[in-house]
């Protein structure tokens, strides 16, 4: 079984490239966004330097377009994360006696188990709530 930090990277590295790859992007669709936003932002007087105002107003559509496979990403990576931190919660409740004997893992699991997800941690005494 790959680690947690092995499986965040096949996220990374793997899943993250296969949802932009599922993306389409129309090379000629592009090409006329960026001439008629030239042509929109000359207006009726030519200028010297509006491409670049063009060129930020195309990048920011295409950019937009990256949101929904990196939010998607982040989510799947939080929730890896969490896993990784139930399974390790879990194997420190097998041993209650090594919590006790480490303050700061008393105190970091404390911490953490009124996380914004409503969890709890059995290391603690608590039960995971879903």
């Amino acid at each position: 079984e790959l680690s947690g930090g092995a499986r965040i990277n096949r996220i990374f590295h793997e899943r993250f490239p296969f949802e932009l790859v599922k993306m389409e992007f129309d090379e000629k669709e592009l090409r006329r966004e960026i001439s008629y936003a030239i042509k929109n932002i000359h207006g009726i007087r030519t200028g010297l330097f509006t491409p670049d105002l063009a060129f930020e107003a195309t990048v920011k559509k295409q950019v937009q377009k990256l949101k929904e496979p990196s939010i998607k990403c982040v989510d799947m990576v939080v929730s890896e994360l969490t896993a990784t931190i139930r399974k390790c919660s879990e194997k420190l409740a097998e041993h209650p006696g090594n919590v006790q004997r480490q303050p700061e893992w008393k105190k970091m699991l404390k911490g953490n188990r009124t996380s914004q997800r409503g969890g709890g941690c059995p290391a603690m005494g608590d039960t995971w709530k879903t």
